[in-house]
């Protein structure tokens, strides 16, 4: 019996009723039976499940796409039907991520999700559900952190590291999901182990805890017995050697990082230790490679290689050499050491995941595969690759040292890891999958989170921009997932990354708000809005990156982005009153004029990319204007929506001016200005504020749609207006029915009339009476900041949680885009001198592999075939020498073996400052480190 996420996930909604008396209906059926349901009063905290059981009688159905945990992914688990993600538990800020009322309550946010690779559809399993809550501080619990997976049955049954728990889940016959857990204390403990490894043998599960491994019964996890392991309790890695081995690497409590591999066989009473090739290694991590294991390690100074556990012939296990640290080295410019690693049977590769270097602070790590024999064995010779060129955006995006890595039965490869913000923080890369095409691998997002805007796309896909908060909190600690995709027919949202071709900047994640085509795909028209970041624009063949602060002056908090007539572009960005404590109030008055804000135009060369025509629309002008027009008269210098009319006009939705820019959750007060929101209408250097008329006068629009000729606003606080835009007034239509700490966000509006409205609680439809009411979700919908119509019946909900589509009962969804991989760019585009010998260059990472970035002086770099390291500079450590010439530098001396001669460190008076080589030349005590300079003699 396959688990019953293996299907579409459907939440049925048996409250609310649907039903137009004009035209084609949404939808059809029962009666309203919606009144008394308050919005946002259904948030999960794993409370019930994000799936339903299909029902005839339900007006529609909601097919559910990703969902957000803000804890990083620690374990994936696979199977040709269903995948796993285990998540480690995590606090949310609740100011930050829009955490209210219950939600509030329980900001620790984890727990498993279950997803349907064919499909997309998602269900996340929390302590609601059965798994075993975790003891946190401060208000509200979560579900224990998960750490490891591992099939007992495929596809029917696993075990799980819950951190403080073992977990056994297991599959009903009708499908649901059971959960068994338990805790377990070794002989003399006072307190629970803590578990974060766990394998299942054929014969019994071993389990890896922080007071020794243990096996346990597959069916009801009891204890069978604690596996002595001689003063090694603490578990790193653990995976299966064969049928009924396990092979583990461990270390002391308090170590940071394993001393020891060992072999666990069923029914043994303690581990076996592996014999390494030498001293001074440490086992990393390892991954089951065909019928064999590989272990890998790391030397002292810093190098990374990789073993082979095998028998000995006598019982034993050994570990012996199958790819040495120099040819590893190969994989890199640093210091390479495997971090995580899995095999694919299907591409033969056995895929390496980096470590970021401990011994200095340079990038390292990143994906690397080394090409197998149809078999899984080694060819000869050995050859390591990175997985791509360093040139490739894909390669900006992945991360520096790789934590995660799963390869499924049909070769996609799932990542995740940290990347360095700087030498003191990492900031968490969210999950990646990594899929294979015949013209290069492509990277997607299996479940995307924070969608943030949908827009159709001239390649026949939807668009979305994912974020799940302002990218500069990804530095501290928490999982902001981040960029541009595309999504596909099975629900997978493929990663574009933005690669201009005018400059050598590169916006490879974008952190997009809003994203713009222009309105015929043949001028081949791009535009990206982001937040904190350059804008991305495409014309023709020219693709660049604008740094809209000083073109024309606009904060890089953006917010819209829309292309008019011709090759005009439109841009919207924030306001954030600086109130400059201790200067007179002029001078605040003055600064504040100056600072970037307002409404952006410029016109873009489609031959070059230059910007000409550029103007700065603001509430109050500046007295210092740079290269741009200055033109004031809007109510408010905070744009929050722009919509492009004919005639070269836009209509322009303003919100309040605040006293700093609002994170993506969260609004600071008013700005002493008390400058209000509303709409205006902006053609050539005219401004116009448009009258409301309704209940009360806008007060912040943030989305406009179109319905036929007409044009409807949506205020976050009043509900929707019609616009008319020749009598420059805006009627109200539609009142909110939401309360006051709740927000409109997004607006939408089908062919038929029906009206979406996504708010900071949920969704909105419109009934037949013309109201809205909100829709009931299963499930955590949090911040709805994008809806859109597919079709007749089928909508499109973006938001924190995912993706959201409802389907009307007897609609016909239509595929949720493309088959298969996509092309990289919408249009081809041509990168000029792309790297190659004689291309400018501003370091290595620009030029193509095997070359280097050759300087002249400091404006002059082109790339070149790098110098070897001894031309640059003889006599360094490992550069050959004459032992008559004594031409090796200070502190080296010239030793021979044979006729081979080479500068190495001397073996006795070797002080803290003495230079060593990539092998070890240091003495007792000490090892030797690489740093920027190169490698040196440091205690250990």
């Amino acid at each position: 019996m396959q688990p019953a996420v293996a299907q579409p996930t459907m939440i049925l909604d048996r409250r609310l009723v649907f039903f137009l008396a004009t035209a084609a209906t949404f939808l059809t059926g029962c009666p309203d039976e919606g009144s008394g349901l308050g919005p946002g009063t259904h948030p999960d905290g794993g409370a019930g499940s994000d799936a339903g059981v299909p029902d005839a009688d339900s007006p529609y159905a909601v097919l559910r796409f990703g969902r957000y945990t803000q804890g990083p992914t620690r374990a994936v688990l696979t199977s040709p039907s269903l995948v796993l993600l285990g998540h480690e538990l995590a606090y949310i800020e609740p100011e930050l991520y829009g955490q209210v009322g219950e939600e509030a309550a329980s900001p620790w946010r984890g727990g498993l999700i279950t997803l349907d690779p064919a499909t997309g559809a998602t269900r996340l399993y929390t302590e609601a559900d059965g798994l075993p809550a975790a003891d946190v501080e401060g208000p509200g619990r979560g579900p224990v952190s998960i750490y490891d997976l591992d099939w007992i049955e495929e596809g029917q049954s696993f075990v799980a590291a819950g951190w403080t728990h073992l977990i056994r889940g297991e599959w009903s016959a009708e499908g649901d999901l059971h959960f068994t857990a338990v805790q377990l204390t070794a002989p003399g403990a006072t307190t629970p182990a803590l578990i974060s490894t766990v394998v299942a043998l054929a014969s019994e599960i071993v389990v890896g805890t922080d007071q020794g491994f243990v096996a346990v019964n597959r069916d009801d996890l009891a204890v069978r017995r604690w596996i002595a392991t001689d003063g090694l309790p603490w578990t790193r890695a653990l995976v299966r050697l064969d049928a009924d081995t396990a092979l583990a690497t461990a270390g002391p409590v308090g170590t940071p990082e394993a001393t020891d591999a060992l072999v666990i066989e069923a029914a043994a009473v303690a581990a076996s230790p592996i014999a390494g090739p030498g001293p001074g290694y440490v086992p990393v991590t390892a991954a089951s490679v065909g019928g064999a294991a590989v272990l890998s390690y790391r030397l002292p100074e810093g190098r990374g290689g990789l073993w082979q556990v095998e028998g000995d012939g006598a019982g034993g296990f050994v570990a012996r050499s199958y790819v040495e640290a120099d040819v590893l080295a190969g994989a890199s410019a640093a210091p390479f050491v495997v971090n995580a690693m899995a095999y694919d049977p299907v591409h033969h590769q056995l895929v390496l995941g980096g470590a970021i270097s401990v011994a200095a602070p340079v990038r390292t790590g990143g994906l690397a595969v080394i090409e197998l024999g149809p078999d899984g064995h080694l060819p000869d010779p050995v050859r390591v690759a990175p997985l791509m060129d360093r040139r490739d955006p894909y390669a900006q995006v992945l991360p520096w040292q790789v934590g995660l890595l799963e390869v499924d039965a049909v070769g996609r490869w799932y990542v995740a890891g940290v990347f360095l913000c700087n030498e003191h923080r990492a900031g968490l890369t969210g999950l990646y999958r990594i899929e294979q095409g015949d013209d290069g691998p492509r990277l997607v997002r299996p479940i995307p989170t924070g969608v943030r805007a949908i827009t159709a796309g001239p390649d026949g896909a939807w668009w979305l921009s994912l974020r799940d908060e302002s990218p500069g909190l990804r530095c501290f600690g928490q999982e902001v997932q981040q960029g541009v995709c595309r999504l596909r027919a099975d629900g997978a949202c493929e990663l574009y990354t933005p690669n201009p071709n005018t400059d050598d900047a590169i916006l490879a994640n974008a952190s997009a708000r809003r994203i713009a085509f222009g309105a015929d795909p043949a001028d081949r028209k791009m535009a990206f809005a982001t937040d904190h970041e350059a804008t991305y624009v495409r014309v023709g063949d020219v693709a660049e990156v604008l740094s809209t602060q000083f073109e024309p002056g606009l904060n890089l908090d953006a917010t819209s982005i829309a292309w008019g007539e011709g090759n005009a572009l439109w841009i919207g960005s924030t306001f954030g009153w600086d109130s400059l404590p201790g200067f007179p109030e002029d001078q605040v008055i003055l600064v504040n004029r100056r600072i970037p804000q307002g409404l952006g135009y410029m016109e873009i060369d489609p031959t070059n990319g230059r910007t000409s025509n550029l103007r700065r629309f603001v509430r109050a002008a500046s007295d210092q204007v740079g290269g741009h027009e200055e033109i004031d008269g809007l109510s408010s210098s905070n744009v929050q929506a722009l919509l492009p009319l004919t005639g070269g006009a836009v209509l322009v939705g303003l919100g309040p001016e605040r006293v700093s820019g609002p994170l993506d959750h969260f609004w600071p007060e008013l700005a002493p200005t008390n400058a209000p929101g509303g709409i205006a209408w902006v053609r050539g250097r005219s401004v116009v504020t448009l009258e409301s008329e309704g209940r009360a006068p806008l007060t912040e629009v943030v989305a406009f749609a179109r319905m036929g000729e007409a044009v409807l606003a949506l205020d976050a606080a009043l509900g929707v207006f019609e616009v008319d835009v020749e009598a420059k007034t805006a009627t109200q239509v539609v009142e909110a029915p939401w309360s006051q700490d709740e927000r409109g966000l997004s607006l939408a509006v089908s062919p038929q009339g029906v009206l979406a409205v996504g708010t900071t609680r949920g969704l909105y439809l419109q009934g037949g009476d013309g109201a809205l009411a909100p829709v009931e979700v299963k499930g955590r919908t949090g911040f709805v900041s994008a809806v859109r119509f597919e079709a007749d019946g089928v909508l499109l909900a973006g938001g924190d949680e995912g993706l959201l589509r409802l389907v009307a009962a007897g609609a016909t969804p239509p595929a949720l885009g493309p088959t298969g991989p996509l092309p990289r760019e919408p249009w081809p585009l041509s990168l000029g001198c792309n790297g190659e010998v004689g291309c400018v260059c501003g370091g290595p990472d620009d030029c193509a592999p095997g070359l280097g970035c050759a300087c002249s002086d400091l404006s002059d770099c082109l790339c070149a075939a790098p110098l070897d390291p001894c031309d640059r500079d003889p006599g360094s450590a490992g550069c050959a020498c004459r032992p008559e010439a004594q031409d090796c530098a200070r502190n080296l001396v010239c030793t021979c073996v044979d006729e081979d001669c080479a500068c190495q460190p001397e073996s006795v008076d070797c002080t803290q400052d003495c230079t060593c080589g990539t092998a070890s030349g240091c003495p007792e005590a000490m090892h030797c480190e690489g740093g920027i300079a190169g490698f040196s003699c440091v205690p250990d």
